[in-house]
């Protein structure tokens, strides 16, 4: 007998390595059954069209007839299997091979044996009406699926009855014609970018294209396992063409497409693209404990060690990250393991998904006042290259430098000690050391201890210029560097002469006395030059430019001293007086049994007090001290005035007795 083959057209999905997944046609050839006792066996394709000359509802009804056209045996009473309908042939990408179902419809038949050649018996499901059931079957390598189905009847599994029943046999070759359609595009794209989509090979122009995009394509399972034919369950963003224009992307997506291209149906790869965030918003770096922020840099006090952190949380396409340092912030090299990310990571790449890291081992100050250390990481992914930077400062133990003055300021002194004119003021300046200025203090004394410093409102400049200046101050400066610890700068002294003044000393004191010394005594004393001149009643005396004057004349002296370095200049003066002179006021006669009042009258000299007075009458003493007598007898008077060392006799007076 000679049977015509039936094509009947069933989904089988094979997956391979590569996880790509695809519809593909397979045949069903009928042969001869071969029958142990159905030697009649007649097969019959029961095909369906969607007028397109595609079978669509495909069914092999086996019948045991006594020949070819007679009505069936009333062996098995009949058996039917729907190959497409609900016993359709799926499958699921996952699983790597081919799922068999069938629905048994026929309760007269009690077992049904699936083998496999050459493995023979794979599974044995008892069946009843309404009953379905899977077998999982590999893909030969030859593409060609060879099963073949035991049709057993009168016979109960369990209860084997090996004298009665009838076994029917029937081989199916299953072959796959594959058109392996695939969507060639890019694995990633920045944001804000476009692509086109192609498929490779071009399908027919008769072929009928559905693109699909999708946000998720990970648990899609192609054919649902039920018998359903694949169904992405979202409309198609596009009916029709072999490319597709992505339009400007900001979020990850992947697109399939489904290809019905004569009899067949095809599912092409999913491609998922990737969406690159712009690169300014990867990053930062950070590092671990230790570090103090100061105005924006990273700082550690003498050494720090530890780790550097580019963070990938927000890396959503394939990224590359390698760390580079520097000494210098322009000559850089690359250090420590590169980083590549991945949105979904492959388990093939033994890196952090989260993190990428670099140690930096200890680093130090070494002889500097501070180091910088310089870190960068290079990025790349497909909206470009750029770098993310890292700085880490290592301060040297702070050292305060030196406070000096300008001293082109100053008269006298040294740098070091200077000495300001009174009412002057400075320029001082801080220089060396390790550190920056804190601020400046000041206390009006030499700074020793018990010392109250007050802060000045300087600022953290080198520079600091007094203010007019009247008493000795000093100076000093808190330091700091980086994350170091403060320290004081030692104090410079700013020693201030006093206001110029000068008096005048005479030796001796007493007046009436000569010879005389007279000295200036200024407020400097002797600790810083002056120079003199000395006057005698407004007249410049030649000479006379020694701190000393000696003199035995008297008159209005005076001295001008002046301090060059400082342009200042102090006055003195002082009467020295001459001898004093007495002369007796009263009058010169008197009547007999009259009485007169004689007075001494002291006159020049300097004023002293108070004069000692004694009186004389023809050079005989008369008792008493004072600066006036009373007197009735006539005679020749004198008086003697005395203070101190001076002393004036006067002249006589002659007292008469009138007639």
């Amino acid at each position: 007998m000679n049977y015509k083959n039936s094509g009947i057209t069933i989904i089988v999905l094979f997956t391979s390595i590569l996880s790509l997944l695809l519809f593909s046609n397979v045949n069903i050839h009928a042969q001869k059954i071969q029958t142990d006792y159905c030697s009649d066996l007649t097969v019959t394709a029961v095909k369906g069209s969607d007028n397109t000359g595609c079978y669509v509802d495909v069914k092999v009804t086996f019948i045991w007839t006594d020949s070819p056209g007679t009505n069936p045996l009333d062996l098995p009473h009949g058996i039917t299997f729907n190959i497409d309908g609900p016993a359709k042939i799926t499958g699921v990408s996952n699983l790597g091979g081919t799922w068999i179902r069938n629905t048994i419809t026929n309760q007269a038949l009690n077992d049904i044996l699936w083998n496999r050649p050459p493995s023979g018996l794979t599974n044995v499901i008892p069946s009843n009406q309404t009953q379905s059931f899977r077998v999982y079957i590999d893909p030969l390598g030859s593409g060609v699926i060879a099963i073949r189905v035991s049709l057993l009847t009168g016979f109960s599994w369990g209860k084997p009855d090996v004298w009665n029943y009838w076994s029917c046999q029937r081989f199916f070759n299953f072959t796959r014609p594959v058109i392996n359609y695939k969507i060639i595009g890019p694995k990633n794209l920045c944001a804000g970018k476009d692509a086109i989509l192609t498929l490779s090979p071009t399908p027919s122009a008769n072929a009928k294209i559905n693109w699909y995009r999708l946000t998720n394509c990970s648990m899609i399972v192609i054919g649902g396992l039920g018998g359903v034919p694949y169904d992405p369950g979202v409309p198609p963003v596009q009916t029709g063409g072999t490319t597709y224009p992505t339009g400007q992307l900001n979020s990850t997506y992947c697109y399939v497409a489904i290809i019905k291209e004569d009899c067949f149906t095809y599912v092409t790869n999913f491609l998922t693209i990737n969406v690159c965030k712009d690169l300014s918003t990867l990053g930062p770096i950070t590092a671990t404990a230790g570090l103090t922020n100061i105005n924006g840099e990273n700082h550690a006090c003498t050494q720090w060690s530890g780790t550097l952190t580019f963070p990938s949380s927000n890396v959503t396409c394939s990224t590359h990250v390698s760390w580079e340092k520097s000494t210098n912030g322009t000559s850089w090299s690359t250090v420590g393991t590169p980083c590549i990310y991945y949105p979904i990571r492959p388990g093939l790449i033994p890196l952090d998904p989260n993190n990428c890291r670099y140690n930096t081992g200890i680093l130090t100050a070494g002889d500097a006042c501070v180091a910088k250390y310089f870190f960068r990481v290079k990025i790349n992914n497909d909206c470009g290259e750029t770098y993310r930077y890292f700085t880490i400062f290592i301060d040297h133990v702070t050292q305060p430098g030196i406070i000096t003055a300008d001293p082109r300021l100053f008269g006298t002194g040294t740098v070091n000690a200077p000495v300001l004119c009174y009412d002057g003021y400075t320029v001082l300046k801080y220089t060396g050391g390790c550190g920056k200025i804190l601020n400046w203090e000041y206390t009006e004394s030499t700074g020793g201890p018990g010392s109250v410093w007050a802060v000045l409102n300087s600022g953290q400049t080198n520079e600091y210029w007094t203010n007019k200046l009247q008493r000795t101050t000093s100076y000093r400066v808190l330091v700091k560097n980086g994350a170091c610890e403060s320290k004081y700068s030692n104090p410079i002294i700013v020693k201030i002469k006093p206001a110029l003044s000068v008096s005048i000393s005479v030796t001796p004191s007493a007046p009436c006395r000569f010879i005389k010394t007279l000295k200036a005594n200024t407020s400097y004393g002797t600790a810083y030059p002056v120079s003199y001149q000395w006057y005698r009643d407004g007249i410049l005396i030649t000479g006379a430019v020694n701190q000393t004057l000696i003199i035995n004349t008297p008159g209005n002296y005076s001295v001008i001293v002046t301090d060059a370095a400082c342009n200042s200049k102090a006055e003195s003066n002082i009467i020295i007086c001459g001898p004093p002179q007495v002369i007796i006021t009263g009058p010169s006669c008197i009547c007999e049994g009259q009485t007169a009042i004689l007075t001494a009258v002291v006159t020049g000299g300097c004023s002293c007090s108070p004069y000692a007075y004694q009186w004389r009458k023809n050079g005989i003493i008369i008792p008493g001290n004072t600066s006036s007598i009373t007197v009735s007898a006539g005679g020749s008077y004198t008086v003697t005035a005395k203070c101190n060392y001076c002393k004036a006799v006067s002249p006589p007076h002659t007292l008469t007795i009138c007639p």
